[in-house]
């Protein structure tokens, strides 16, 4: 995790920004001006925080917010009724530039253009019936023909063809070799209660071999399976689990050889 997050990053700051942004636009409803003086705060208060959403600079932000909270103290007290304010107010609005005083939707239209739609023409169904596709008509490409390679990814084959790697690609390894990891450490838990397992048949075959005055041994009764059998079944699963994982790698990337030689 970095140590320093730009301010648009840190959720401390956008807090900060929204709060002020909605108490400035909130509090230009109460502001007994003229109805163009209103829009005109309402546009330049937009138009400021959209030109500032990704500045960086420390310096000029507190500068920032500074005039915002200077601009929010003179409406409210433009509302409550002082005079000085309301003409501060009017006053800013008449020096502010054209561009700041426009709509932020208008300004943007003016910057990226707006989009023009393609006039729409009748479909011909006549035509569009007997149109047949033709599927040996393969689209071919121009550029030059990229030969995939096989790699190894952890012991997993893959073919790589160009990077970057796909999403899924790194999905479907990271998934390979999470359930691989699992598996081995499930294997050396096994072999660690095999150790255990081991001491508790030989404590029971020394009780079974102590000698007892007309008391016979439960196991001399019945036959009862060793602590280890269970355990020696088990990791001998994961044994043949892994032995198959590994003729299945094997497997795949002979497959992926013979693509690569037949690219």
């Amino acid at each position: 995790m970095p140590l320093r997050r730009a301010p648009h990053q840190s959720g401390v700051h956008r807090v900060a920004a929204i709060a002020l942004y909605r108490a400035l636009l909130t509090q230009c409803t109460s502001v007994p001006l003229p109805s163009p003086c209103l829009d005109g705060i309402r546009n330049i208060v937009r138009n400021r925080f959209r030109a500032t959403r990704y500045v960086t600079s420390h310096r000029h932000l507190h500068i920032y917010f500074d005039a915002g909270y200077e601009a929010l103290d003179h409406l409210d007290a433009a509302a409550a009724g002082v005079s000085e304010s309301a003409v501060y107010l009017d006053d800013l609005v008449e020096r502010a530039p054209f561009w700041m005083k426009r709509s932020p939707s208008l300004a943007q239209q003016k910057e990226h253009g707006t989009r023009k739609l393609p006039p729409l023409t009748p479909i011909d169904l006549k035509a569009l019936k007997q149109w047949t596709p033709n599927y040996l008509n393969r689209p071919l490409g121009v550029n030059v023909r990229r030969v995939p390679r096989l790699i190894s990814a952890n012991m997993i084959p893959i073919l790589r063809v160009d990077k970057p790697q796909p999403p899924a690609l790194s999905g479907y390894i990271a998934n390979r070799i999470t359930r691989r990891h699992v598996r081995t450490e499930r294997w050396h838990r096994m072999e660690q209660e095999l150790r255990v397992a081991q001491l508790e048949d030989r404590w029971d075959s020394l009780m079974a071999n102590l000698p007892r005055s007309g008391i016979q041994s439960d196991r001399a009764n019945r036959a009862e399976p060793a602590w280890s059998s269970a355990i020696v079944k088990a990791i001998s699963r994961e044994i043949e689990a892994n032995q198959r994982e590994r003729a299945k790698n094997a497997l795949i990337a002979s497959k992926m050889q013979l693509v690569v030689e037949a690219e």
